[in-house]
């Protein structure tokens, strides 16, 4: 099967000062699984997410192809088959309250209801404008968003910081239902206990470049999964592998 998201030969550069950000990147989005980019802050992944959304700043150029089921990416499938849940919680228009965002991307006002009640949020939050909700419940509304629009692909930007670790269990499973709706999922994020946890496959960039790409065999990531030393150190630093190393 073609993949649903596909990165050829992807860089992302400053033209005037010829720095590059991100180096001839290359993996691929299956259908109905969840793809962790995993990399340090300020590397580049968000860039990265950008691009496939055509949101890059002004001053940067990217070079390569993003195809989408094997097909260029238009304006038209990043309205309908894409849906970015970006880092921020102010990404809500503060203007419009809630119900009246998620009837944008559905006039089934059903699934609303039972979506808003799977992620915890009571049918009554659609009448709210964002500034009245707290923060993790703008989350789990831009979550809501993914889920009842008709996207094929979610991508979920840096979502888990600042986030204790029972608010971060929380969110990872709520991730998980975007999956269970046969829709694909790119994880970014710096945070490698989060990424073996609910992704299918690790994607993983230093220096700007890919050096790693692991896919989970049956239930788990093992430490034989990780070939390169940069991933197999982060692995065995994992409080659950006891703080190891070489």
């Amino acid at each position: 099967m073609k993949p649903l998201l596909q990165f050829k030969q992807v860089s992302i550069y400053h033209p005037k000062s010829d720095n590059t950000i991100l180096n001839e990147i290359n993996f691929t989005i299956p259908h109905g699984e969840i793809v962790a980019l995993l990399g340090p802050s300020g590397i580049g992944k968000s860039l990265l997410a950008q691009s496939i959304f055509s949101l890059l700043p002004e001053n940067l150029k990217m070079s390569g192809e993003i195809t989408f089921q094997a097909q260029a990416l238009t304006k038209a499938k990043r309205g309908r088959d894409l849906v970015l849940i970006p880092q921020s919680v102010e990404a809500l228009n503060p203007l419009m309250k809630i119900g009246k965002q998620l009837h944008t991307l559905t006039n089934n006002k059903q699934k609303i209801k039972n979506t808003l009640l799977e992620l915890g949020l009571e049918e009554s939050i659609m009448r709210s404008y964002p500034f009245e909700l707290s923060g993790g419940q703008r989350r789990r509304v831009m979550i809501a968003m993914a889920l009842v629009s008709d996207a094929k692909l979610v991508v979920a930007d840096e979502p888990t910081p600042g986030l204790d670790m029972e608010a971060r269990q929380d969110l990872l499973q709520l991730l998980l239902k975007i999956k269970e709706q046969k829709k694909s999922l790119l994880f970014i994020t710096h945070d490698f206990l989060a990424a073996q946890q609910i992704a299918d496959k690790i994607v993983v960039l230093k220096n700007g470049s890919v050096i790693d790409c692991i896919v989970r065999e049956g239930c788990a990531f093992t430490d034989e999964s990780f070939s390169h030393p940069y991933t197999r150190a982060l692995w065995r630093a994992l409080p659950e592998q006891s703080f190891t190393c070489e």
